[in-house]
């Protein structure tokens, strides 16, 4: 990049002594605009970046095989983003604080799939979830138990009928059924 009064501005690579480097725009020796970034272990960013952190639009691969594609704020998960884990499972919904945050939907590696609201990484709020087995819980969920009053659905198998359950539920324990269909 060009180098005014001190300050690296414009399109420039930067090799660090830990075996990153840095290849993008910047302004007064900062990371800003478009760049990418690999680290050692082979960890790579490529996206927009403000003020030396990921900001705006960016992919992430991690070492582990994660990738994070969607918004960032101040270097972490903010706004709308898709997370791929390594064990299979995908997170597609919001972010906050680089935590799951508000409305979002995951599908788990054995074909669970939770779709609702989130707080703190936690199914927090209104949500339902679906097991690969068949049975449907829809309510409101605590620190990602099921919490309070709702509807589980479980389905016909070889020794009993599809039946409806609503219930009050608290930690995840079946306390007070309501009734049953």
């Amino acid at each position: 990049g060009l180098w005014v009064k001190g300050d690296c501005n414009g399109l420039g690579t930067m090799t660090y002594a830990r075996g990153s480097s840095y290849e993008g725009q910047w302004v007064d020796s900062k990371r800003k605009g478009h760049g990418k970034m690999t680290w050692k272990s082979g960890q790579f960013y490529d996206g927009q970046w403000a003020n030396d952190n990921y900001n705006g639009l960016g992919k992430m691969t991690y070492a582990s095989g994660e990738v994070y594609q969607g918004h960032w704020t101040k270097g972490k998960r903010s706004g709308q983003g898709k997370m791929t884990y390594a064990n299979g499972s995908v997170y597609d919904g919001n972010w906050a604080d680089g935590k799951r945050s508000g409305l979002g939907k995951n599908t788990y590696a054995n074909k669970d799939v939770y779709e609702g609201l989130w707080a703190e990484n936690k199914r927090s709020g209104l949500g339902t979830n679906t097991w690969a087995d068949g049975r449907v819980y829809v309510g409101p969920w605590a620190n990602d138990k099921q919490h309070g009053r709702g509807t589980k659905t479980y389905p016909a198998d070889s020794t009993s009928p599809a039946r409806v359950v609503e219930a009050k539920w608290v930690n995840g324990k079946f306390v007070d059924p309501c009734s049953i269909m």
